[in-house]
């Protein structure tokens, strides 16, 4: 098989039809590519296809003899590969079959979203400042920060964590071990941002007695709308996105980055279910199909008055924990991507595009919201990165709710 050695080293090998066999670049490692030549006047510029991904070396003519004789007359076109204004290779996209997929319940795959979301079963404090005569139950706090009448959401104390370095955290210690995932459906708190500068990082996890992690590692940030100061709002986490992996002995606030971030947290809580709960709903590909989404619909219907801008739909005053939508990934190493939560109509309109809207003749109005990835934003869902809607207020007032996808499906091997 033919060789041609391109000066720093390159070596691409030909077949007889004009494509390579393989390149081997100078770290050492090979690719199968198609390639293209461009004649530039005293050089050639030789571009390797890979996919998407376009690689250009030239060469001297002077130097490029055996190019000239033995391997221009191979090339499979004399055209440079179409480009952006900024260069960027522009590539054809992929044809993929048409499909709509709908978000179900990941318990019973129902599609219908306007259900109560609110645990029904009694809430277990884990710590609400109620002062050192406290009868309700707070765990130990060990860690960072000082109990202030002035940091209280509600009763007579809160916890200021205080201007925070990074790593520095507050524990909550129950004093020994309790089955955490098999007793309780939600964790919630109650959190208002006195300051978190554009670096910092909020997380939350769960510890053993040996103080080992034994769940994911979250962001405080993924489930509410902002972190935007002086405003209090509701932290409410489903225990399942923890993943817990053992009994639990403490829950840890850690400042991960960020300096100088400070809050002040309050009423902390568990719930169990007792027949209620938070709902998720999800779209998740089977095995060796990959969806890309062209457009993501949420349809809400519901009496067509009252859709102020502090409303819900027509859900006076709003939802205490909002709407939630998460791109994350369930393999074996958990991480959200990105969330958007919608705990009003001013949330909700500012985050998707309301794009058709009915008034039926029964006082019943229908809005279609949709979010639309474009080519630079790219949403991929397969069996382990995933798209989930998550119900956490009583959402049951309305008259319809669902969520589905528009897609284009790709099979691959596997």
């Amino acid at each position: 098989m033919p060789k041609l050695q391109i000066t720093g080293g390159l070596v691409v090998d030909y077949s007889d039809d004009g494509w390579v066999e393989y390149v081997k670049w100078l770290d050492g490692t090979y690719a199968k590519l198609q390639f293209v030549w461009i004649d530039e006047g005293l050089a050639y510029s030789i571009t390797a296809v890979d996919g998407e991904v376009y690689r250009t070396f030239s060469i001297n003519k002077a130097d490029a003899t055996d190019f000239e004789t033995n391997y221009k007359v191979l090339a499979p076109k004399q055209v440079k590969p179409p480009t952006s204004v900024d260069g960027t290779p522009v590539t054809a996209q992929q044809q993929l079959a048409l499909g709509r997929i709908p978000f179900q319940r990941i318990d019973d795959a129902t599609t219908l979203m306007n259900l109560d979301g609110l645990p029904a079963g009694s809430a277990v404090i884990v710590w609400n400042g109620t002062g050192g005569s406290d009868t309700g139950g707070d765990w130990t706090v060990t860690g960072d920060g000082s109990e202030t009448a002035g940091s209280m959401h509600a009763g007579t104390n809160g916890w200021d964590s205080g201007a925070r370095g990074a790593n520095d955290f507050t524990n909550f210690d129950n004093g020994s071990e309790i089955d955490v995932a098999g007793t309780y459906d939600t964790l919630s708190f109650w959190i208002q941002v006195k300051n978190f500068p554009n670096n910092g990082s909020l997380q939350m996890q769960w510890r053993n007695a040996a103080t080992t992690v034994v769940s994911s590692t979250l962001q405080v940030k993924n489930y509410v709308t902002n972190m935007d100061p002086d405003v209090w709002q509701k932290v409410t986490v489903p225990i399942a996105d923890f993943a817990l992996t053992g009994d639990v002995q403490s829950f840890r606030i850690v400042y991960k980055t960020g300096n100088n971030q400070q809050h002040w947290l309050d009423d902390f809580e568990l719930t169990a279910a007792g027949g209620g709960g938070t709902r998720t709903f999800r779209v998740q590909s089977p095995v060796g199909v990959i969806y890309h989404v062209e457009r993501l619909v949420l349809v809400v219907s519901a009496g067509d008055t009252g859709w102020s801008s502090d409303a819900f739909a027509n859900i006076a005053s709003g939802l205490t924990n909002g709407l939630l939508l998460k791109y994350h990934n369930i393999g074996a190493s958990p991480q959200t991507f990105w969330t958007a939560n919608a705990k009003d109509n001013a949330e909700l309109f500012g985050q998707y595009a309301a794009w058709n809207s009915i008034n039926f003749d029964n006082a019943e109005q229908l809005i279609a919201f949709s979010i639309d990835p474009d080519l630079s934003s790219v949403i991929l869902v397969d069996d382990d990165d995933v798209l989930d809607f998550v119900v956490r207020d009583d959402l049951s007032s309305l008259t319809s709710l669902r969520a589905f996808l528009h897609i284009g499906q790709e099979t691959i091997a596997t």
